[in-house]
């Protein structure tokens, strides 16, 4: 750029000096000469021969445009920062780009998967993963009527049998009660050591509250070295127990034995058994409906916060035309619930009991 200045600079002065000496023609003939001789031999010349030979005279070129570049790159980044930024900010509004809701990402996930583009299996991984942004640690805990516990005066041998019958590898201990959990035992240590008190080989545990995000709990595992933690209420009670096993349930799906029930099963046309412990977004998901709750985890939970009283076996209520027949209830706890379409005019949401 800078050798073009000069040369049309030079030119220029020639033509106006030919010009004024009476010798219009000559000033033209040299103008329109130059600049032939410029896009001739400056422009078209040495890009046409760089193109035919690049990698020569990308070796050769290579030495002269570094130390070019690292004595100019003061002054170049000076300009940038004192001239060219600021008149950016000054005239160019930046652009705000909309940001992509979580239904518009599940939307192109289907779309991709209509097409072929990712297999089933992965539209489900990367549709589970687009819910961790939402899911709390109260939605992949065992819960504390569910969480494997001992008291801390049981013996090694008791304490074996009872891990090895859940097919566990740690559990927690406590001293009195449940919310006075004080760390937890691993099989490991009670093979290594069996001559030792289970007081003796607790390990410490960590605490995290239920309102806690998925995504922050992994992030805590990993600094921790952790891989297990006492999940505690707002109250400061204990409300359940949360393993790594857990949140890849919740993103690979239920990891148990072939011969548990499945949580979600057709028994007729239109009518389902759902499992309790069921995820209510797992629910939605698989149903289509969209519900807000911000207290229920699980779809037992729904049904009962519709109900409000403890749940008896043949408890019914609708809700949008859905209705929930409480099919088996065990110490007060709600195990299974028949789905099934509610009666044609109902339209409210409001749950109806029977």
């Amino acid at each position: 750029m800078l050798v073009n200045v000069l040369y049309f600079a030079l030119t220029s002065t020639i033509s106006f000096q030919l010009a004024r000496s009476a010798r219009p023609a000559a000033g033209t003939l040299v103008a329109a000469g130059g600049f032939i001789l410029l896009l001739l031999f400056g422009e078209m010349l040495p890009k046409s021969l760089a193109y035919t030979n690049a990698r020569q005279f990308c070796l050769c070129a290579a030495p002269a445009s570094y130390l070019f570049l690292k004595v100019l790159s003061p002054l170049i980044c000076a300009i940038d920062l004192l001239i060219v930024q600021p008149v950016i900010r000054l005239f160019v509004r930046p652009k705000i780009r909309a940001g992509v809701s979580t239904k518009q990402l599940k939307m192109l996930l289907d779309s991709s998967r209509q097409r072929g583009t990712i297999s089933g299996s992965e539209n489900q991984l990367m549709t589970e993963i687009l819910k961790f942004g939402f899911l709390k640690v109260r939605h992949v805990m065992q819960p504390r009527v569910e969480m494997p516990s001992c008291s801390i005066r049981t013996s090694v041998k008791s304490a074996i049998q009872e891990l090895l019958g859940k097919n566990l590898v740690k559990m927690p201990v406590y001293t009195d009660s449940v919310d006075s959990v004080v760390g937890f035992i691993h099989l490991r240590d009670l093979f290594l050591h069996p001559e030792r008190s289970l007081s003796k080989m607790v390990r410490h545990a960590q605490f995290v509250p239920e309102q806690k995000s998925v995504e922050s709990l992994i992030d805590f595992f990993r600094q921790t070295k952790m891989d297990a933690a006492i999940v505690v209420d707002e109250y400061g009670g204990v409300a359940g127990w949360v393993e790594q096993d857990d949140i890849m349930e919740q993103l690979l799906g239920p990891l148990e034995d072939a011969c548990q029930a499945e949580p979600i099963e057709q028994i007729g046309p239109m009518e389902y058994r759902l499992q309790a412990n069921l995820s209510i977004h797992e629910w939605m998901d698989a149903f289509g409906i969209d519900i807000k709750q911000e207290r229920q985890v699980t779809i037992g939970g729904v049904v009962i916060a519709m109900l409000g009283r403890i749940p008896k076996e043949g408890d019914e209520v609708i809700f949008r035309n859905i209705k929930f027949v409480v099919e088996r209830v065990k110490q007060n706890r709600i195990r299974t619930i028949i789905l099934s379409p509610g009666p044609p005019d109902e339209t409210v949401e409001d749950s109806h009991k029977r």
